[in-house]
């Protein structure tokens, strides 16, 4: 179970692993707890928001010299938002390896349904202007890691 809070101080905290499945919160942690804080507002070097197809368009060229993350996502998206703080750090873990753009799909529908983003979140992964692999779901800081072949 994951759950995200925001912060008085403008923070986004997850916890993730808290209970196991299908527990409820009376049950006692079946693993220790993996907190993440990101400030709400923090401005990450290799994390764009895309607001156009025309910035998607630039970034891909101006950045295809590293691994490209395309978060496909919307606002009223729980998973997306549990999701968006571990990608956070991961990149903030690699700043010259990868570069991640989120996109929303509810501002851009068009890009949205030119990568066929159904189900969201979606991570798509691009190399070199190519489509790698992609991924559904929330996932936590390790496996995005392993997913993204970083070490």
């Amino acid at each position: 179970m994951k759950r995200a809070t925001t912060l008085l101080a403008g923070c986004v905290l997850v916890v993730a692993g808290l209970y196991g499945c299908g527990t409820n919160a009376t049950s006692v942690p079946v693993t220790k707890p993996q907190v993440t804080v990101i400030p709400a507002e923090a401005k990450l070097a290799n994390v764009i928001k895309v607001n156009s197809a025309e910035d998607f368009a630039q970034a891909l060229k101006t950045y295809a010299d590293r691994l490209i993350v395309v978060d496909f996502h919307a606002e009223w998206c729980g998973p997306c938002k549990i999701l968006a703080p571990e990608l956070a750090a991961v990149a903030a873990e690699h700043p010259e390896l990868i570069m991640v753009l989120t996109v929303d799909i509810d501002n851009l529908s068009t890009l949205a349904d030119k990568y066929q983003a159904e189900s969201i979140p979606l991570l798509v992964q691009i190399k070199a202007g190519k489509e790698i692999k992609r991924q559904v779901g929330a996932t936590g800081r390790a496996a995005l890691t392993k997913w993204m072949d970083l070490k």
